[in-house]
């Protein structure tokens, strides 16, 4: 598994998972234009949100908004090749394993 790094780091491609801890902008991702599968898992207890955000800071749609402990899965329309960050709000582990094509 991927660390979420730093957003500054190199982009990173897809399919990776990304693990972490915590509220955080995750290392930055080489997306491709049509659907992002996000697969997610998140243990604690406050609202989990994984955002996406293209490389103009505007949000491109949601990875997962559930409260404490939960797993699932959601698909986001990517609408252009390009770089893209998770901002995560959370309280405690999570894990997004990220799949195009």
């Amino acid at each position: 598994m991927d660390n979420p790094g730093n957003a500054l780091d190199s982009p990173i491609s897809v399919p990776t998972t990304l693990t972490g801890t915590g509220t955080i902008a995750t290392r930055a991702l080489t997306l491709q234009k049509g659907l992002l599968t996000v697969t997610y898992t998140s243990k604690g207890s406050d609202n989990f949100i994984a955002d996406l955000y293209d490389s103009s800071g505007a949000d491109v749609g949601l990875g997962a908004n559930e409260i404490g402990t939960s797993s699932g899965s959601r698909a986001i329309r990517i609408p252009a090749n390009g770089t893209y960050i998770f901002g995560v709000l959370f309280d405690g582990q999570w894990t997004l394993s990220l799949a195009q094509g």
